[in-house]
């Protein structure tokens, strides 16, 4: 599980949860507002009473995935945020296992994960059917003799991607194209062995990792044709670059993600539906998703320790808001502009009002 694991690891220690509400005017003229003028209202989202949780995605219904402890194990969560006080309920791991870890969830409320003995022994790649607290499996036919694998998103059509060790013992990206299909494994940049797949928009566009033949990981798209997957295409790198991911894409194709510099400062990027560089935040931030409604999430002041969840217009990086106090960093968003991250060490939910 790659993924979230930065989460997994760093959060085991206990702390505040802290929101910061977010004032300013409505937009005027029918039009929608821009994000400076956008209010939300922070929800904490209750977890299973340990020290951490976090909201990692969302679907439109306002229903949101991540995970949470309680004292002595991690379990997948879900969450209505809309509820008046929010609770977590439990996304149980599967028979054996005591850890579990839900990363997306589509229209139909099918949450997809990871399950395991814990957080880094034989994870295997998981769904949880809508309304339900027991997962099934996902195939790994033909892949690898035991573990591990992960699941990170699910569009509406049922598709999922992730990640899985292959018979090499590489980690590689997963395509499964329904609830029930054997796993396909996507094509690796030329020389490289290292891939994951991280999102897989409405129209099967599947974006994420891959090493090439210089070892360094690059931000990629795999684009869907009538004969399965092209590619992966290598996204435009940014001036210094020395890695990149894609982490999101909406449906007009523009991806959004990170790329690290060789001094090892971390920017947002916006990629164009081919693949050319459209944004550039700048120093030490992060995108993490997009949405249909040309908002971008994620967190300023990125690696810093000091990092606070941010919201951006796609159309003009300038306009953009803080959610929460650090440290806060904002990992999905929904058509309604309702946002899910972790801040502090809690689980939040950012509403527009």
């Amino acid at each position: 599980m790659k993924k979230f694991g930065f989460l997994l690891a760093g959060l085991m220690t206990a702390g505040v949860l802290t929101l910061a509400g977010c004032g300013g005017g409505g937009g005027g003229g029918g039009e929608p507002p821009t994000v400076v003028a956008s209010t939300f209202n922070m929800v904490a989202l209750a977890g299973f009473g340990g020290d951490f949780s976090a909201g990692v995605a969302i679907n439109d219904d306002g229903l949101a995935v991540g995970f949470s402890d309680n004292g002595s194990s991690i379990k997948g969560a879900r969450w209505t945020v809309t509820d008046a006080s929010p609770v977590a309920t439990a996304l149980e791991p599967l028979s054996g296992n005591n850890y579990s870890a839900a990363y997306g969830v589509n229209a139909d409320g099918i949450a997809v994960g990871e399950s395991g003995v814990n957080t880094d022994t034989n994870t295997v790649a998981v769904f949880w059917p809508a309304g339900s607290s027991t997962p099934t499996e996902l195939s790994t036919t033909g892949l690898f003799a035991s573990g591990p694998s992960a699941a990170f998103s699910i569009n509406a059509d049922g598709e999922i991607v992730g990640e899985a060790v292959n018979a090499d013992g590489d980690t590689v990206a997963i395509y499964w194209e329904s609830l029930t299909a054997a796993p396909l494994i996507l094509d690796n940049l030329t020389g490289g062995d290292f891939s994951s797949a991280y999102f897989i928009g409405a129209d099967g566009g599947i974006v994420g990792e891959a090493e090439g033949d210089n070892s360094n990981t690059t931000a990629v798209v795999w684009v869907p044709s009538a004969d399965g997957y092209a590619g992966p295409k290598a996204l435009d790198p940014i001036a210094n670059q020395n890695s990149s991911v894609a982490l999101g894409v909406d449906n007009f194709g523009r991806i959004v993600g990170e790329a690290e510099l060789d001094s090892g400062v971390v920017q947002g990027v916006v990629w164009n539906a081919n693949g050319s560089v459209a944004k550039n935040l700048g120093a030490n931030t992060s995108l993490q998703a997009i949405n249909d409604s040309s908002r971008m999430v994620g967190y300023n002041l990125a690696l810093t320790g000091s990092d606070i969840s941010s919201i951006w217009s796609v159309a003009n990086i300038l306009d953009n808001k803080n959610l929460a106090v650090a440290f806060s960093q904002a990992y999905g968003i929904n058509a309604g502009n309702q946002v899910v991250g972790v801040s502090g060490t809690q689980a939040f939910a950012a509403l527009p009002q």
